[in-house]
C-alpha cells in the first residue's frame, strides 16, 4: 500500500512538472493568439472597408472618363456641324442620333444642345429606359439658368461640372428624386465662333446605387457620401440626405463635429470614436479626366448660396458603429476560449499517460541516461578536436592535401574529400602538377624516393604559378605512407616581383634620356643658329637657303624631342597663374594660324567670354593644345589632300559639372582618318604614334595627358576610324 502510495505521489508531481507549464506556456500563446487574432480582423476590417470606398472612388473615376469621351463624341458630330453650317434637316437627324446614344448608354436622364441664346434646340429625355425627342414647341429657353450661362462662358476645350444635387423641373424638385450631375461643352462653328452649348445631365443614381449595395458582413453598417461642405448626398437615413436642397442645415460636422475635424484635414484615413470606426476617402471626379473645369465655384445666384468655393471633391465616408465592433469580437473571444478549454482538456489527458509511463520507466531512464550522456561527451570532445583541426587546415591558404602511397587524394582542404566521395583516389598527377621533362617523374616520386621533402615550381592550365612542396610522413617503421602536399600560389609574388624590375629599368631609362637630352639640347641649339645665319647670308641662293630652311625645320623638331624628353624626365617648375581659356587659345593660334591656313583647314572657334578662369602653367597648356591641333591638322591633311568644305577642325568650350565638381571643358573635333579601334587604348603611350614614320614622335599625347593629370584635369580621346576624332580637355575651375 506504501509503495502504491508512493507510486501515486510520483504520478501527481511529474503530471504537475508537465501539467503546469504547458498550461502557463498554452494560456500566454491562447491569449497572444486571441489579441493577434483580434489585431488581424480589425485590419481585415479597416482594409475592406477602405476597399469599399477604394472601389467607389475608381467607378467614379472610370465613370467621369467615359462622360469626357461622350462630351467628346456628342460636341464633334458632323450632324452637329451640319446644323451649325444651317441645314435645318440636320435637327432630326441629330436627335434621332442622341435619342438612340441616351439608350445605349443609359446613364443620362437627358442630352440637349441649346443655342447662344439658351433656347434648346434639340433635347432627349431619357424617359426611364425609353428614351423621346422633345417636340419643338415643348422646347425650353434656358437662358437663366447658371448651367447654361457658365458653360457659355467657357473657352474651346473647357468642361463646366454642376455640383451633385437634385433635377429641378418648372422651378420644384423633381419627385421621386433624381440626383443628377450636369456636363457641359460650349460648342463653335468651323469658323470658330461660340454657337451654343450641349448639356449632358448624368444620373447620379449609379454611383449612389454602388455604394448602398456595397456592404461587408457587419451588421448596423452605414454608407456615406458628403459634398465639400458636410452635406449628405447619401445616407442610411434618407432625412438627412440633400440639405442643401431643402434649405435645412443637417450635416455631418454638425452631427459627429470631431470626427468632420478630422476628415477635413486629411485625404483619407480611418479612426476610431466613441460611436464606432469612421473610414473615409476623399475622392476628387475630375483630377484625371478633365484638363479644366469650372467645378462649384461661382455659379448663378439663383444657387451660389448652395455652394463653397473649396475644390470640387466628395469624402465617401463608412461607418461601423462600436457595438457591431464589439458583437464581432465577442464571437471571436467565444470561439477562442471554446477552442483553449477543449485544448486543456486534452493537454491534461495527455499529461496524465506521459506521468504514468514517466514514473514506470524512470529507474531504467536513469541508468540509459548515464551511458548516454558518458558516450555523448566522449562523442562531442572528438568532434571539437576534429573541428577545430579541420578548422585550422581549412584556414590556410595555400592548398593542402593528403596523398597516400598510391598517390591518390585521401584529404583535401579546399574540396573536403573522403573515401565515399566520387572524386577520391584520382592520381595526383591529374589535379594540379605536370611532369619533370628531363626524369619523368614528379616531385612526389623523388620525395617518396629520397624519403625526404622536395620542392619545385609549376603552373597550371588556368596561367596559375605554384610552388609545390612534399613532405614524407613516416611511421615506426621509418616507411613513407603518406605525402603533405603544400601549394603555394606565387602567381602575384611573381607578378610584383617583375613590375618592380620594370619600374627600376623605366627609372634608369628616364636618367638616361635625361642626360642624353641635355646633352643633345646646346649643340642642337648651335646648329639651328648656324643654319639661320646661313640662311641670311644666302643672299638669293634658293638652294642653300632651303637646305638652311630643311635644316633649321629638322632642328626645331630634334629641340623639340629634347624638351619633352627633358619634360618627362624632370618635369616643369614653372609657376602656376588664373588665365581664361580664351587667352590661352589666343597665343596658341598666333603660333598655328598660319599653319591651318596653309593646310586650307577651315577653323570654327566657340570659346566664350564668359569661361571661368582656371590655375594652370600656361606654356604648358599651350603645348597641349598645339599637340592636339597639330595632330588634328595632321588627319585632315591626310584625308584631304586638298582643299573641302569638310576640312574643319571645331574648337568649343563650355561648363561641364562631374558629380561634385565643375570643369571649364575644351573639346577639339576633326574629321579626319580617325583612329582604329584596335588602337584607341594605346594613344597616351609614350612613343606610340598613328603619324607615318618621321612625322611623329609618339610623345604629343602622352605629355598632354601627363600635364592636364597634373593639373588635376582629365583628358580623354574619342574616335571612329575615317569617321572623326575628339580629344575632351575637362580643367577644374579656379
Amino acid at each position: 500500500k506504501k509503495h502504491h502510495q508512493v507510486r501515486f505521489l510520483s504520478v501527481i508531481k511529474r503530471f504537475c512538472l508537465i501539467f503546469i507549464p504547458f498550461v502557463i506556456l498554452t494560456s500566454f500563446f491562447a491569449y497572444y493568439n486571441y489579441r493577434s487574432e483580434t489585431t488581424n480582423r480589425r485590419i481585415t476590417i479597416e482594409i475592406e472597408e477602405m476597399q469599399v470606398l477604394k472601389h467607389l472612388e475608381a467607378l467614379t473615376s472610370y465613370s467621369f472618363k467615359v462622360i469626357a469621351a461622350d462630351l467628346r463624341f456628342l460636341s464633334r458630330q458632323q450632324t452637329l456641324q451640319k446644323l451649325l453650317d444651317g441645314n435645318i434637316s440636320a435637327v432630326a437627324s441629330l436627335a434621332n442620333d442622341w435619342r438612340l446614344f441616351a439608350e445605349s448608354k443609359a446613364i443620362y436622364d437627358q442630352i440637349r444642345f441649346l443655342d447662344s441664346s439658351g433656347q434648346e434646340v434639340v433635347r432627349v429625355n431619357y424617359n426611364n429606359g425609353k428614351p423621346v425627342i422633345v417636340l419643338a414647341n415643348k422646347l425650353q429657353n434656358k437662358a437663366n439658368r447658371y448651367y447654361f450661362q457658365e458653360t457659355l462662358r467657357l473657352e474651346e476645350g473647357n468642361v463646366f461640372v454642376s455640383p451633385f444635387d437634385l433635377n429641378i423641373e418648372h422651378g420644384q424638385i423633381e419627385q421621386p428624386l433624381k440626383p443628377m450631375i450636369r456636363f457641359g461643352v460650349p460648342i463653335f462653328d468651323r469658323q470658330g465662333q461660340k454657337r451654343g452649348i450641349v448639356l449632358v445631365n448624368y444620373l447620379g443614381n449609379h454611383l449612389i446605387n454602388t455604394l448602398l449595395t456595397t456592404q461587408t458582413e457587419l451588421s448596423h453598417k452605414q454608407n456615406m457620401l458628403l459634398n465639400s461642405d458636410g452635406f449628405w448626398l447619401v445616407d442610411p437615413d434618407p432625412s438627412r440626405e440633400w440639405g442643401f436642397m431643402y434649405g435645412n442645415d443637417k450635416t455631418f460636422g454638425k452631427a459627429y463635429p470631431q470626427a468632420w475635424s478630422y476628415m477635413q484635414g486629411n485625404e483619407q484615413g480611418q479612426f476610431v470614436s466613441k460611436s464606432g470606426l469612421f473610414s473615409f476617402l476623399t475622392i476628387h471626379p475630375l483630377s484625371e479626366s478633365w484638363p479644366s473645369y469650372n467645378g462649384a465655384a461661382k455659379v448663378s445666384m439663383e444657387h451660389e448660396h448652395l455652394f463653397s468655393d473649396q475644390p470640387f471633391h466628395w469624402k465617401a465616408v463608412t461607418f461601423i458603429p462600436t457595438l457591431s465592433l464589439e458583437i464581432a469580437g465577442r464571437s471571436l473571444r467565444n470561439k477562442a476560449l471554446g477552442l483553449f478549454l477543449l485544448f486543456i482538456v486534452s493537454l491534461g489527458t495527455v499529461s496524465w499517460l506521459l506521468a504514468l509511463a514517466w514514473t514506470k520507466r524512470s529507474l531504467d531512464f536513469v541508468a540509459l541516461a548515464k551511458s548516454e550522456q558518458e558516450l555523448r561527451n566522449s562523442s562531442l570532445r572528438y568532434q571539437d578536436l576534429s573541428l577545430q583541426f579541420q578548422g585550422v587546415l581549412e584556414g590556410i591558404d595555400d592548398s593542402l592535401l593528403i596523398l597516400d602511397a598510391g598517390l591518390a587524394v585521401i584529404w583535401d582542404n579546399n574540396h573536403q574529400r573522403n573515401e565515399d566521395d566520387s572524386e577520391s583516389g584520382k592520381p595526383i598527377l591529374q589535379e594540379i602538377l605536370t611532369t619533370e621533362r628531363r626524369t619523368g617523374q614528379t616531385i612526389i616520386a623523388h620525395c617518396l624516393q629520397s624519403r625526404a621533402s622536395q620542392q619545385t615550381q609549376t603552373s597550371d592550365n588556368k596561367g596559375k604559378s605554384w610552388m609545390i612542396r612534399a613532405v614524407p610522413i613516416k611511421d615506426n617503421q621509418d616507411a613513407v605512407t603518406n605525402v603533405v602536399l603544400i601549394a603555394q600560389d606565387i602567381t602575384e609574388f611573381q607578378r610584383l616581383q617583375a613590375q618592380n624590375t620594370r619600374t627600376s629599368q623605366l627609372a634608369n631609362l628616364g636618367e638616361m634620356a635625361a642626360g642624353v637630352a641635355h646633352e643633345i639640347n646646346n649643340p642642337i641649339c648651335g646648329v639651328i643658329n648656324y643654319a639661320q645665319i646661313l640662311k641670311n647670308r644666302s643672299q638669293g641662293n634658293e638652294e642653300v637657303a632651303d637646305l638652311a630652311t630643311r635644316i633649321i625645320t629638322e632642328g626645331d623638331r630634334i629641340a623639340t624631342i629634347v624638351r619633352t624628353l627633358l619634360f618627362a624626365a624632370r618635369g616643369d617648375s614653372t609657376e602656376m597663374s588664373t588665365v581664361t581659356i580664351p587667352e590661352v587659345m589666343s597665343d596658341v593660334m598666333t603660333l598655328s594660324q598660319s599653319q591651318l591656313e596653309q593646310a586650307e583647314i577651315h577653323l570654327s572657334l566657340n570659346l566664350p567670354d564668359s569661361l571661368p578662369v582656371v590655375l594652370v602653367n600656361s606654356q604648358q597648356l599651350q603645348q597641349v593644345f598645339l599637340n592636339i591641333i597639330n595632330n588634328a591638322r595632321h588627319a585632315l591633311d591626310e584625308r584631304y589632300p586638298a582643299s573641302d568644305k569638310n576640312k574643319i577642325l571645331e574648337i568649343t568650350g563650355k561648363i561641364h559639372k562631374n558629380q561634385d565638381h565643375q570643369y571649364v571643358r575644351i573639346v577639339f573635333t576633326d574629321h579626319g582618318t580617325g583612329i582604329p579601334e584596335d588602337l584607341i587604348g594605346r594613344v597616351m603611350m609614350p612613343f606610340f604614334t598613328t603619324k607615318p614614320a618621321g612625322v611623329g614622335t609618339g610623345l604629343g599625347l602622352s605629355l598632354s595627358h601627363e600635364i592636364i593629370n597634373k593639373h588635376g584635369g582629365h583628358l580623354y580621346v574619342e574616335s571612329e576610324e575615317s569617321e572623326f576624332t575628339r580629344v575632351i580637355v575637362d580643367l577644374p575651375i579656379n
